[in-house]
């Protein structure tokens, strides 16, 4: 879902009554960071606690994370050091460090065009 789907998050908000919802959009328009949200999530949670309302339900999308500035920058990054990583043991290194052996070249080829 995420960014690509929000009205099945909008469809599963209206059938299932969330106390809160947090979509993609919202956040990267508010330019919101993951200390914001989780503080009004920290909140919500203390408000609906106070009223001895001990459950409830936060509907949280999948694509959210990439939303935050400082996760987006962060998977970037780990990108970037993918690529680097990839090509240089696979131009000087004949055997493929550990790390390595568990990503299979299909997988790799498969994140770093992601």
């Amino acid at each position: 879902m995420g960014q690509k789907a929000p009205h099945v998050a909008l469809e599963c908000t209206l059938q299932s009554l969330p106390n809160m919802v947090i979509l993609a959009e919202e956040v990267a328009n508010s330019k919101l960071t993951l200390f914001d949200i989780t503080k009004q999530i920290c909140d919500a949670v203390q408000a609906r606690g106070e009223q001895d309302k001990h459950h409830g339900v936060i509907l949280l999308l999948e694509g959210l994370i990439k939303s935050f500035p400082e996760v987006y920058a962060l998977l970037q990054l780990n990108q970037i050091w993918l690529r680097f990583l990839h090509l240089f043991y696979s131009s000087y290194f004949p055997i493929r460090p550990l790390f390595l052996k568990i990503i299979t070249d299909e997988s790799l080829c498969l994140y770093l065009d992601a």
